[in-house]
């Protein structure tokens, strides 16, 4: 008994040293741009209008608030709250897969030196904590929670992963996805341990119930269960549309794919290998998720996965420890190597600040921490402040912002009506529930706030990646055209509003074209009408593997003007079957200027070889009259 006391009280006191040693630097304080808009969005959702929240389909789900706080009511208390549990669990956890209570395994430092069994675990969990940010936690949470589950064959433990990696999926479809497979996998090793039908069959029923009971209490309706659940495959296999173009060095990833595919013959020990069997989907997951996106924010949260992977199979591996560290460091470096000629790499790693001093804030001068996070929230929404005269024409009607700066809302205190994926869709289908709510009159806001970014030619006619403002949501835009129309513009924005009866829009459609990548095609000319362009393309099988395993190709047009400029865009070919826009060539949206016609047209990509060679176009013919919508152009 005093041993059992002895062990919990040295447990307690090194998951408090952790816990606090490895406190990031979080602040509740938010302003414009595209990530800090959406967890406010998300937030002041939680807080003001939870219906509305359930009913989004977006990559957050309605429980942010436990990955992604602002100072909005007591949403940062449960961010605090429920980043210490998870926290406290992934160490817990971690130390008694390290089997700390007992002494069946032997000790690098020999049996003599009970304490050095501290030691090991400890300083592997610590560097890990460093470095595992929410995602990671509840991930490696259900690694542990099943591992000791199959060891334990206690049934709670199998429970208590479901649950974990159930609520995961509704703070973040990625999380829970990867979480997700973690408990199935075991569920597949527990049987292949123990050869149970029965408990099989119990952990499915368990894991679909649990599933269940709690969409059920998230999201309330059953109607929006199964509309969620749709959409979150979906998201999931729509992501690869919003690949960057950044050049990887393959003898570095080659490298890191090696680490990996020696992680079976580095240790024979039981749950090491289990551990590396039930990790595969996780790892395979944030490989895609940093590959695709890769800037610093998501390459680096690979690499910081993979720091993290390395020091829970050490913690593991507990014979051949120094073997599979070795292995790791070369993994990390690998990535970092790759990474390096990233703008901003290099500061990267020390642009999270851990310690102490980060715990007193939040934790023991909460009001004034929250003052002052809110005092630097007003100070930078101040960027985003709408002038009187649209504020007076606004008034307390309902209003959307197009297509994601939600600080205009905070900023203004705006009667907000969001659409269904509340920003860009990633796939038709969920464009088309967007669509839905600008052409729908009973789901329609009365105002859209339609903002605009610069592009590399000084205008302001691009959305998020550089893809033509037009071309970004054809569907949603040509629905924003027609419904709405313009009542106001600033130097950088253009005030919408719904129009009561809107012209019927009947478009006549070409004959189709087939053309090959890289040539140009004459655009027709067509009296007061706007030229759109359907475009088919398929995927070679090379292509189709390559998009697969590692990430799909950038897609450009180009759009040659009667003065023989050619301005290039992106765009993303799951959208250009819908309509690609064409002429006039919008390029100064909120300002009264000629716009130019285009003459020629061309489809390019990165590698002709992964698609097929040629491309079916179909040129389509929209009555400019019934596009009130459309921005000022010549006519």
């Amino acid at each position: 008994m005093k041993a059992l006391v002895k062990d919990f009280s040295i447990l307690t006191a090194i998951t408090l040293l952790i816990f606090a040693f490895t406190f990031p630097n979080v602040s509740p304080d938010y302003g414009p741009g595209l990530d800090s808009s959406y967890v406010w969005a998300l937030n002041w959702l939680f807080l003001h209008d939870y219906n509305t929240l359930t009913s989004l389909i977006y990559p957050f789900g309605p429980l942010t608030v436990l990955k992604c706080s602002i100072g909005e009511g007591n949403n940062f208390i449960l961010f605090l709250a429920f980043y210490s549990f998870i926290k406290c669990l992934f160490i817990v956890s971690g130390f008694l897969v390290a089997c700390l209570f007992t002494d069946r395994r032997p000790h690098i430092f020999g049996r003599k030196h009970k304490a050095f069994r501290w030691l090991v675990p400890t300083i592997l969990l610590w560097v890990a904590c460093y470095y595992a940010n929410v995602d990671i936690l509840i991930i490696f949470s259900c690694l542990f929670l099943s591992l000791l589950f199959i060891q334990k064959r206690k049934f709670g433990l199998f429970l208590f992963a479901v649950a974990l990696a159930v609520l995961s999926l509704f703070i973040k479809v990625s999380i829970g996805v990867s979480a997700l497979a973690v408990v199935l996998v075991s569920m597949l090793l527990y049987f292949a341990e123990y050869h149970s039908v029965r408990i099989l069959l119990l952990q499915c029923l368990v894991f679909v119930g649990v599933f269940v009971a709690m969409a059920f209490v998230v999201l309330h309706r059953p109607s929006v269960v199964s509309n969620w659940m749709v959409g979150v495959a979906h998201l999931v296999f729509g992501y690869g549309g919003l690949s960057l173009d950044y050049v990887n060095h393959a003898f570095w990833m080659i490298l890191w794919l090696l680490s990996l595919v020696l992680l079976p013959l580095l240790c024979r020990e039981k749950n090491f290998r289990y551990a590396g069997l039930m990790l595969m989907v996780p790892v395979f997951a944030f490989y895609k998720h940093g590959i695709i996106r890769e800037d610093l924010y998501h390459f680096f949260g690979l690499i910081f996965f993979m720091v993290v992977f390395w020091m829970v199979m050490a913690l593991l591996a507990v014979r051949r420890r120094h073997v599979v560290l070795l292995v790791g460091v070369i993994s990390v470096f690998s990535l970092l190597m790759n990474a390096a000629e990233m703008e901003g790499s290099k500061k990267r790693m020390q642009q999270f600040f851990y310690g102490v001093d980060n715990v007193k804030g939040p934790f023991f001068h909460y009001k004034s921490y929250m003052k002052d996070a809110n005092e630097y929230s007003a100070w930078r929404l101040q960027a985003v402040q709408l002038p009187d005269t649209v504020l007076q024409k606004i008034g307390n009607a309902s209003i959307d912002i197009y297509p994601f700066e939600f600080s205009y809302v905070a900023q203004n205190k705006l009667n907000w009506q969001p659409r269904t994926s509340l920003g860009s869709a990633l796939s038709p289908w969920l464009e088309n529930k967007s669509a839905r709510n600008f052409s729908n009159s009973d789901d329609a806001a009365r105002f859209v706030l339609w903002h605009f970014q610069n592009d590399s030619y000084g205008k302001r006619s691009v959305s998020i990646d550089n893809r033509y403002f037009l071309n970004d949501e054809p569907e949603v835009v040509l629905n924003m055209l027609q419904n709405y129309m313009v009542l106001a513009s600033t130097d950088r924005l253009l005030l919408l509003e719904r129009v009561e009866s809107p012209a019927p829009c009947n478009p006549t459609l070409g004959d189709h074209l087939s053309v090959r990548w890289g040539e140009w095609v004459e655009v027709p000319s067509y009296l007061d009408a706007a030229v759109r362009v359907k475009v088919s393309s398929q995927k070679s099988f090379r292509g189709k593997i390559r998009s697969l395993l590692y990430k799909d190709e950038i897609y450009t047009v180009d759009y040659q003007t009667e003065d023989g400029t050619v301005y290039s865009y992106r765009y993303d070919p799951a959208f250009s079957a819908e309509g690609l826009w064409c002429s006039p060539l919008v390029q100064q949206p909120c300002d009264t200027v000629s716009e130019p016609a285009v003459v020629r047209i061309r489809f390019r990509t990165g590698n002709d070889r992964l698609m097929r060679p040629a491309m079916d176009l179909q040129f389509e013919y929209l009555p400019m009259d019934a596009l009130p919508g459309l921005p000022k152009v010549k006519r």
